[in-house]
């Protein structure tokens, strides 16, 4: 609607008195193939006022939707540029094939600056890995030294799968020229163009990052260059995966919402950018899928005609999660109960379809369990795991909407699947077992049959502990169980997409943060930092996506940017940094500051931005060996301040002591803190 000066109206409507044309430059685009651009056949001043429209078709005016649909404005975060990366190096593996290295795994369109004859025709390939120029020792089937050999330096894309992720730029020959796809977009590190006479200049050669969650709002930084690169891996996985919905990986032929990457990682993702919007849109389609029975598509949006549900009504627990978890996570880090209302009776109708399906309070077999663990876990186990876990988040829900009957409904089913785990699944030493009485929901268990699957894994001790599971009896002893098993794999990880989120959260919330950080700090297979020693810029899918011995794993599942395994930056945060929500004054009204000083850093520090500005937090180890902690707490903000201090332990407030209110038992390690800055010597 346009209003004039002189007050009257005149609303434009799309009518037949549109125009149309079907004979510009781009002649084909598609998300995954990508965009082939004819620069000859681009129509100067087509957007301008006055422009010659004559030759142009009139539009075809169609039917309306039906009354029942109901138009509505964008919600969240458009899809925009948020940075622009330049080329670092240039390689040219093969005569007249030139590739480019942008520096950096990321997610968006290349922006090229080239000069050419008319009619010359430019070809880009993309790829997040080059072919090593040093051939691995061992390689992975089918793969072989030869393959490697021929080759060297060219983009490797083959774990693109069906996606040709290949751009056609056509010259018009008329000076400079700029190629930007408008239509698609590509995961990528590296470019390689055909088609040209010589080599580009770096600077001719721009990456642009899109991303719908804006401005980055952590810092993270310690004295180990590789825990430093890591936190940067994860934050470019967030950037390249929340793209309009939190794809799985943004660069082969699948792209798709999985449930499971979104609810593990959800805490990360609120630590780094303003996720709210961005959940709040995909969350319509959450619900718009569930099914009648209460189920949650394991990826969303899905195909086909809504209410969907879970694929023959066995949809995978740890994923379908993501209806539950979400909700609460932003509820706790931005302190807006509005989600947590529009969403209830969902939640509600999928704790239904979870009750209806369990075998007394025991959930059967089925999904894809811990995907991806070097040891895989009865399925049984941690299906019972994240049903008790969601009835436990359910009651604080509740809680928070002031529905106090709903709460104590929630209370005591976990305490009978609580009741019903410690018997099913531990024994009198606290060791987990297997499932002996449960039949599979349905035939489809990932990875094949429960049998072949096992407890007394890492994955079995940290699903059920995050979810408060094991009794007064058995949580000792499974939590030394877990310690045990973690050592007895010389600190490696055997977990899966389940299992690795919690196992450090777990440790340190139960007095084993010396583990834990033995375990953050490793670098064998399988760690989170084996990747970084082997070049990885982003989160990987599998722990050996590639490697320098046997060059790059399985083609048929293989991203190189895949955020799940970035959900250890919650522990970086709520740990180390020890930056944590208040459930009883959530988005940072009230918080917790608790920094664990450990492992061999010499120092940690960072900040998040919250809703309330900006909290800091960071120690270091000072040469006589004492701790110095700095800490900034935000304006109407309250911190409650935990150090971990021993008991003949001195510890003194040298900025901010005046403000710093001692609290609980004297001894100088609890203080409650006023906004301003903060440091405490502990010595």
């Amino acid at each position: 609607m346009l209003t004039y000066k002189d007050g009257t109206q005149e609303v434009i409507v799309s009518d037949d008195s549109w125009k149309a044309f079907n004979g510009g430059p781009v002649t084909s685009d598609s998300f995954q193939n990508g965009e082939d651009y004819d620069a000859r056949r681009e129509i100067p001043g087509w957007s301008q006022p006055r422009f010659d429209d004559a030759a142009w078709q009139h539009a075809v005016v169609v039917d309306a939707p039906a009354d029942s649909i109901v138009l509505a404005a964008y919600v969240g975060s458009p899809v925009r540029g948020q940075q622009v990366l330049q080329a670092v190096s240039v390689s040219e593996p093969q005569p007249g094939v030139f590739v480019y290295d942008m520096g950096q795994n990321m997610v968006g369109v290349p922006r090229i600056r080239l000069k050419g004859e008319e009619g010359q025709e430019i070809t880009f390939r993309y790829g997040e890995m080059i072919y090593p120029y040093d051939v691995p020792e061992d390689p992975l089937p089918p793969l072989t030294a030869a393959v490697y050999t021929e080759r060297k330096g060219l983009v490797y894309n083959e774990n693109f799968r069906g996606a040709l992720a290949t751009d056609h730029y056509i010259l018009k020959g008329e000076g400079k020229e700029v190629f930007q796809p408008h239509f698609t977009f590509h995961g990528f590190r590296y470019i390689e163009i055909h088609g040209l006479h010589r080599a580009l200049p770096l600077a001719s050669v721009e990456g642009l990052v899109l991303h719908s969650v804006g401005e980055q709002l952590s810092g993270f930084e310690t004295s180990d260059a590789e825990v430093n690169r890591l936190y940067e891996n994860i934050v470019w996985g967030q950037r390249g995966n929340f793209l309009s919905i939190p794809t799985d990986c943004p660069q082969r032929d699948e792209r798709m919402g999985w449930t499971g990457d979104a609810q593990v990682f959800c805490r990360t993702a609120t630590y780094n950018m303003q996720v709210d919007p961005f959940f709040t849109r995909w969350f319509q389609s959450v619900r718009d899928i569930q099914g009648t029975d209460g189920s949650y598509c394991d990826f969303i949006p899905k195909v086909g005609r809504p209410p969907y549900g879970s694929d023959k009504g066995g949809g995978a627990l740890g994923w379908m999660e993501a209806g539950i978890v979400i909700p609460w996570q932003l509820y706790l880090q931005y302190g807006d109960t509005e989600f947590l209302r529009t969403h209830y009776d969902s939640m509600a109708a999928y704790m239904g379809y979870l009750q209806q399906r369990a075998v007394g309070d025991i959930q059967p077999g089925s999904g894809y369990g811990d995907w991806v663990a070097v040891e895989h876990t009865n399925s049984p186990l941690t299906n019972t795991a994240y049903y008790a876990y969601d009835a436990m988040l359910m009651e604080k829900v509740a809680t928070a909407l002031g529905r106090y009957a709903d709460a104590a409904k929630w209370k005591a089913l976990h305490e009978r699947i609580k009741l019903a785990f410690n018997r099913e699944f531990v024994g009198p030493d606290g060791i987990t077992k297997e499932s002996k009485h449960v039949p599979p929901y349905n035939e489809w268990i990932a990875g094949g049959s429960d049998a072949s699957f096992k407890a007394n894994t890492q994955t079995s001790y940290v699903v059920p502990l995050q979810a408060d599971l094991f009794d007064a009896s058995h949580k000792a002893l499974a939590v030394q169980q877990l310690v045990d098993n973690i050592a007895a794999h010389g600190y490696t990880l055997t977990t899966g997409f389940i299992g690795t989120p919690y196992i450090n959260l777990v440790l340190s919330e139960n007095g084993f943060d010396t583990v834990a950080y033995k375990l953050f700090e490793q670098r064998s297979y399988p760690s989170w930092l084996y990747p970084v020693l082997q070049g990885a810029t982003t989160m990987w899918e599998r722990w050996n996506s590639y490697t320098i011995k046997r060059g790059f794993g399985p083609v048929d599942m293989n991203s190189f940017n895949h955020y799940s395994f970035g959900a250890i930056q919650e522990w970086m945060f709520s740990y180390m940094l020890g930056i944590r929500p208040v459930e009883s004054d959530p988005g940072y009204h009230s918080f917790v500051l608790e920094p664990r000083a450990g492992g061999s850093f010499q120092y940690a520090r960072g900040h998040y931005d919250s809703v309330y500005g900006r909290i800091e937090s960071g120690w270091q180890i000072l040469g006589d060996g004492s701790v110095q902690y700095d800490f900034m707490v935000p304006a109407n903000t309250t911190a409650s301040l935990h150090l971990p201090v021993d008991a003949d332990a001195e510890v003194k407030a040298v900025i901010g002591a005046e403000h710093a209110v001692l609290a609980g038992d004297r001894t100088g390690s609890r203080y409650e803190l006023p906004s301003g800055r903060y440091r405490f010597i502990v010595r």
